[in-house]
């Protein structure tokens, strides 16, 4: 129960600061794209990946790249205290938001992409089989 009740207030708390009406702007977007983009770098967190092969590469880089909570908690503290402005603050928010939508698609699709590779070797690998033995 209580971590039911740690979650709903994280996300009550999180979830009243972002400033949805912030993201029509232009100025917003554009440096939310870009520091989303920069996001990608998160990725390469996959080089921390064992074995290291691009399943692995990108299973942990995807995984890691949809962390976002802290960035909402820095993005909101720093607001707070006024060291970054709206707009930015609206940037970081918007950023941070697409990371954590894109990333699990990205996953997911990772692992099936990776699972039917594997498949289509293992039949390969059975229908060779069978020619030999027939």
């Amino acid at each position: 129960v209580l971590q039911w009740m740690l979650r709903i207030f994280f996300a009550a708390t999180i979830g009243f600061a972002i400033p949805i009406t912030e993201f029509t702007s232009a100025a917003v977007i554009i440096r939310g794209l870009v520091y989303c983009i920069c996001g990608i770098g998160k990725i390469v967190t996959g080089f921390f990946a064992r074995p290291l092969n691009a399943r692995e590469f990108f299973t942990v880089g995807f995984s890691m790249s949809a962390w976002g909570e802290f960035a909402f908690i820095l993005a909101t503290a720093s607001y707070a205290e006024g060291t970054i402005d709206k707009e930015s603050f609206s940037a970081v928010l918007l950023a941070v938001l697409l990371s954590v939508i894109y990333s699990p698609y990205a996953l997911s699709f990772n692992i099936s992409y990776f699972e039917k590779k594997s498949k289509q070797k293992m039949d390969d690998s059975i229908k060779e089989y069978e020619d030999k033995n027939v």
